[in-house]
């Protein structure tokens, strides 16, 4: 199995990613997964999403906080807008659009996914 050693931290099934550390998603993640769900303990983690471009142009990723410590996903920039970061409490979930030039985040919402 190809990349076994690199997802130790992960749990991949039916579309989702589930992370307990730090990690730079790569476009395969992205392509092999809708939903991105962290699940730490009391530590922050940083979700780091791959340059926008072509390749992942289209792509709508849920990003989901289950952990108890919040959840920064962090681009070089957020529609232009210069923010590079979103931060996530506990139970908050943000839907991450790419357009292949850059990557936007909208519907902030509240309540745990599964």
């Amino acid at each position: 199995m190809s990349g076994h050693n690199d997802l130790i931290d992960e749990q991949q099934g039916a579309g989702v990613l589930v992370l307990t550390a730090t990690k730079t998603l790569t476009h395969k993640h992205l392509a092999a997964n809708k939903i991105i769900r962290a699940v730490h303990s009391s530590v922050q983690i940083n979700l780091t999403l791959p340059t926008a471009t072509a390749n992942n142009a289209g792509m709508v990723r849920l990003f989901n906080c289950g952990g108890a410590a919040v959840l920064t996903v962090v681009t070089e920039g957020f529609g232009g807008s210069g923010s590079t970061t979103v931060t996530l409490a506990q139970g908050e979930t943000i839907v991450i659009v790419s357009d292949g030039t850059g990557w936007y985040a909208s519907t902030l919402a509240t309540g745990d996914i599964h």
